[in-house]
């Protein structure tokens, strides 16, 4: 009989492809082998041509629920006798083109197993299977077997070995198996341990103890550590911000299932089966007007974040504590999430205690954040746990060796390698020495999983970001070709990639709070028009003067001072802003102020200080994400404008408008909304002037609900609209877009 191979690429490792594959061969009688290899996955078998292409064509439509292929071959190879069908060792290419599997939510299976009290995995909190666990944060190298993750540690028992061989069983051949005869352990540490750890089998009663005292625990998850916390305490809730030294930044909370989850926020349909996703992600909930958690969980905003218990420490803890629980990435302000055993002594500044484990993790990672419209369309705001690394994309090159540096803020790094596309999970704000170590040790680790050769290295055009430092380095050392892609242009190429419309001629509304333009002035009210290969940028916000650097994008006071500076007579309002001193310094810097601004970001400040809802703020976005919740209480919806129908928007006018407003006595909910509905007139006056079908919507300030549905109520019947289906509006996609410009535009113009 003739032999065959199958080649499968993509997400196929780590989601129980091999044992689906042994098991399909042994219900036809095909004899033959499957393993992983550093490219993906490659079957070899002999029999028929005709049962081989019934097997070829099975194996492809069955795929498992969690594996993504991206390419998959047949071919005839040279004759071989097989006796069985067998999982053989994997096998290691010098050039792999393997894909990252993701991290997964445990699954309902291992559940059950843990909550059954005759299991011999009851209450076993690392307890995972074929198709759940961790992946991606454990892994070391390619292929994904158990000696290349943090995994190899713990050698198998008799009893999780013959589960592990068993072809009929969920574990077969699953990486991270294991129980409590074998498998990882729990490690106390607080003061009574002088914080160094003692091996804890007793590790929920000594939780629950503490929680249930309104004390602060950090627990390690999947990505790194948590603080957790009663969430129906408001003393605790105070003192986990007193001593995170988080002011008001929401908190983000675990619930049991979905029937504690409906008593605190509304659900819609579309929103509990993102939250059951096997991402388990957090999802932003609008709040029921009744619900009884303390308001400094989320001050100050209609909705809250909430994730379901994703490993079984999770759910054997909540299902015990049966209240809700903060969990918020355990960090210092600024830095990115712990994740290290070694940096427990950070995690004792904030916790009562921590609870860790000896399996380590190799990638850190937060949750997951994600917002639906009511159309259900989702708005990414943090790709992470679950989501990354992975960005499918058609048409790239195998010869493209592409590194992209991102952003400042929200970073991420970009790669390409033998025709695949990586983009890394949120790795955070690049401004702290932290979060600088964790990004080179991101692209160190790629560096050396994937060996992808780079030959052209893409930046941020602002020469004071650290990526485009980092880069600027790497070039330099490794003599690569460098090329800047000015901010808002990488956002529209990220956009118009998601959306594949390269050969559309479309629209691009790119708003965020800053990015270096090619004027050297600070951009983000942009419109641009892609056509022909080529970017014009048709429009923008009027500039206004941008003074005292980062200390305007944390004082929305400054942005409401410089926009209405050329005033006859300054509003009242600023005198209550501002000291004598401070309002003369200001006035006097406006006077001699060459910087200019077209930032959507900052005119959202503007206005948030004008309703007196935040001058100065504690975190990135906290002014537009007030000034968007009391937009959500006007009750009666009217839709009216602060345009006329061809007109634009003018800052100042903008301000005069809402001033004129207050004074009728309109309700500040009323003057939010307004603000909303104004800026989705303005979007349809420059279409139709600009006479484009397709807008494209990218940049921080998308990441706003309300306004993403009132631009879809308003102008889905008159355009195309296109958004972010899988990478997030804010900077995140930043290192995306930098590729998509380099193959889509750049390349175009170089000679």
């Amino acid at each position: 009989m003739p032999t065959f191979e199958i080649g499968i690429k993509g997400i196929v490792q780590g989601v129980g492809f091999r044992p689906l594959v042994y098991n399909l061969a042994q219900s036809k009688e095909i004899k033959g082998w499957v393993r992983n290899s550093s490219n993906g996955l490659t079957i070899r078998f002999s029999t028929s041509e005709k049962q081989a292409k019934e097997f070829y064509n099975e194996v492809i439509t069955k795929a498992p629920r969690l594996s993504s292929i991206t390419s998959h071959s047949f071919k005839v190879v040279d004759t071989e006798s097989f006796g069985e069908f067998t999982i053989n060792l994997s096998h290691v290419d010098e050039e792999p083109e393997v894909l990252l599997t993701p991290d997964y939510a445990v699954c309902n299976d291992c559940l059950l197993e843990v909550a059954d009290p005759l299991n011999r995995r009851n209450r076993y909190a690392f307890t995972t299977c074929s198709i759940c666990g961790p992946r991606y944060s454990i892994l070391n190298e390619v292929p994904y077997d158990r000696e290349n993750s943090t995994m190899s540690e713990f050698q198998m028992c008799s009893q999780c070995l013959e589960e592990y061989y068993d072809p009929s069983n969920r574990r077969f051949f699953a990486q991270t198996n294991s129980c409590q005869k074998c498998g990882i352990q729990h490690f106390w540490h607080d003061s009574s341990t002088n914080w160094e750890g003692i091996q804890c089998d007793d590790w929920l009663t000594n939780s629950l103890n503490l929680l249930n005292k309104g004390k602060i625990l950090a627990i390690k998850g999947i990505g790194g550590f948590l603080f957790m916390a009663d969430a129906t305490s408001e003393q605790a809730v105070k003192e986990l911000r007193r001593r995170k030294n988080r002011p008001s930044k929401p908190f983000a909370l675990m619930m049991l299932n979905s029937e504690m989850l409906k008593q605190y926020v509304c659900v819609s349909g579309s929103e509990l089966a993102e939250w059951y996703n096997e991402t388990a992600p957090i999802v932003l909930f609008n709040t029921r007007p009744e619900h009884k958690l303390p308001k400094q969980i989320a001050p100050s905003l209609h909705e809250l974040g909430v994730m379901r218990p994703y490993t079984p420490l999770h759910q054997i803890l909540i299902n015990e504590f049966n209240k809700p629980l903060i969990a918020t990435s355990a960090n210092l302000s600024g830095s990115p999430i712990i994740f290290r055993n070694d940096d427990i002594d950070e995690l004792k500044e904030i916790a009562d205690a921590v609870l860790s484990n000896n399996r380590e993790i190799l990638f850190a990672q937060d949750d997951s954040v994600i917002r639906l419209t009511k159309s259900s369309r989702k708005i990414l705001l943090r790709r992470s746990r679950g989501h990354a690394p992975n960005v499918f994309q058609k048409g790239i090159s195998p010869d493209e060796k592409l590194f992209a540096a991102g952003a400042q803020l929200k970073s991420t790094i970009g790669m390409t390698y033998r025709g695949n596309l990586l983009i890394s999970q949120y790795i955070g704000d690049s401004d702290s020495w932290e979060t600088q170590q964790l990004y080179s040790r991101v692209f160190d680790h790629w560096v050396s999983v994937f060996k992808p050769n780079i030959e052209v290295v893409l930046a941020d055009r602002h020469p004071g970001y650290f990526s485009t430092q980092f880069a600027e380095k790497l070039a330099s050392e490794k003599k690569l070709e460098l090329q800047k892609v000015q901010h808002h242009e990488a956002h529209f190429t990220a956009v118009l990639g998601e959306n594949e419309l390269w050969d559309d001629r479309t629209l691009g509304i790119i708003w965020d709070g800053t990015g270096l333009g090619n004027d050297d002035h600070i951009w983000g009210g942009e419109f641009f028009l892609y056509e022909n290969r080529k970017i014009h940028r048709v429009d923008h916000l009027p500039y206004f003067d941008h003074i005292l650097g980062d200390k305007m994008v944390k004082e929305p006071r400054i942005s409401l001072l410089s926009i209405s500076s050329g005033f006859e007579e300054l509003p009242t309002i600023l005198s209550q802003k501002f000291t004598s001193a401070e309002l003369n310094l200001y006035l006097k810097l406006l006077g001699q102020n060459s910087l200019k601004s077209s930032s959507m970001g900052r005119l959202f400040d503007a206005v948030s200080s004008l309703l007196n809802f935040c001058d100065k703020t504690s975190y990135h976005g906290e002014a537009a994400m007030i000034t968007e919740a009391s937009a959500w209480q006007n009750s009666s919806k009217i839709k009216s404008s602060y345009l006329d129908s061809s007109e634009k928007l003018i800052p100042e006018r903008l301000i005069r408008h809402i001033i004129h407003d207050l004074k009728k006595g309109q309700s500040i909910s009323l003057v939010s909304y307004k603000f909303h509905y104004s800026l989705v007139k303005w979007i349809e006056g420059i279409a139709r002037k600009t006479g484009v079908t397709n807008l494209a919507f990218s940049g921080g300030v998308f990441q706003n609900k309300l306004l993403v549905e009132l631009i879809e109520e308003e102008l889905g019947e008159k355009f195309h609209l296109h958004f972010h289906k899988n990478l997030s509006p804010n900077d995140e996609c930043i290192s995306y877009g930098q590729i998509m410009h380099y193959l889509h535009i750049s390349k175009n113009d170089i000679p």
